[in-house]
């Protein structure tokens, strides 16, 4: 990280070539990145696949917690036999409700004693319930019934 903290234009440029993603793209993952370090947050950029869209996101590496995601395009589909996919589908099932529930759990503030409850008290300030049940749905739609049964706005 901080690789790209002084990046010319032209550097943006050569990566927008050579990544794909749009100029304002790396333009946020650098801001990103810059006010990570602001407050001393170990920060990763990882690739991101949900089995429909792929990005990238800028997540906490002590926490894992997303502190930028961004979508690039749809996922291609996977050239796999029929029973590795559906296991495979079945395990990114459940891993994507794992993450929902977690974060249902951060933005309700369920566990005050989590070291992480002060996270439920920013996505709650960034997020008013009703975007926050949208923006679960659009990430996370193979959970949407999940969502919906455990997430009342």
């Amino acid at each position: 990280m901080g690789a790209l903290d002084n990046a010319s234009g032209v550097d943006v440029a050569k990566i927008t070539g050579a990544t794909g993603l749009s100029s304002s793209q790396i333009s946020s993952a650098i801001q990103a990145t810059k006010d990570a370090k602001k407050k001393d947050v170990p920060t990763q950029i990882i690739q991101t696949d949900d089995g429909t869209n792929t990005g990238y996101a800028v997540i906490n590496t002590q926490t894992g917690e997303i502190i930028k995601k961004e979508t690039v395009g749809g996922s291609k589909p996977a050239a796999t036999k029929a029973t590795s996919s559906t296991a495979t589908t079945a395990s990114t099932k459940a891993s994507q409700a794992d993450d929902v529930k977690y974060l249902i759990q951060l933005y309700k503030n369920v566990n005050k004693k989590n070291p992480s409850w002060q996270k439920g008290s920013d996505l709650r300030k960034q997020y008013s319930p009703k975007d926050f049940l949208s923006n679960l749905l659009l990430q996370y739609p193979s959970a949407s019934a999940y969502i919906k049964a455990n997430f009342k706005v």
